[in-house]
């Protein structure tokens, strides 16, 4: 993309995930000033593509800890704030209970 049209879908995209957040911070907004969005924009490389096959696969923290994932289902279960989702956290619960069942098989 073209720096322009890069700042303006850099400008869109933390829209998007911080306008749900308590606290927001904008592109635009204090203490951001027009020399830091201009460095943040010079450090991203924006780029169209079209796809021709789409593989879908789930990553739900497979790779981390026992403790930290039933930290992270927890959250997802109980939290407040636009991350909580308890049916993705019922999905981790599933996919973690394989897991461990399969590590004790090995055992």
């Amino acid at each position: 993309l073209e720096p322009e049209e890069n700042l303006r879908v850099l400008d869109r995209l933390v829209a998007r995930f911080e306008s749900t957040l308590p606290q927001p911070r904008l592109l635009w907004e204090p203490p951001n000033d027009e020399e830091y969005v201009r460095r943040l924009e010079r450090g991203t490389v924006g780029f169209r593509l079209t796809p021709t096959k789409v593989v879908a696969k789930r990553k739900l923290s497979q790779n981390r800890p026992d403790g930290v994932v039933d930290t992270i289902i927890s959250q997802l279960e109980t939290g407040a704030g636009p991350y909580a989702d308890p049916r993705l956290a019922g999905e981790m619960r599933r996919a973690h209970d394989a897991l461990r069942a399969a590590r004790a098989g090995r055992s």
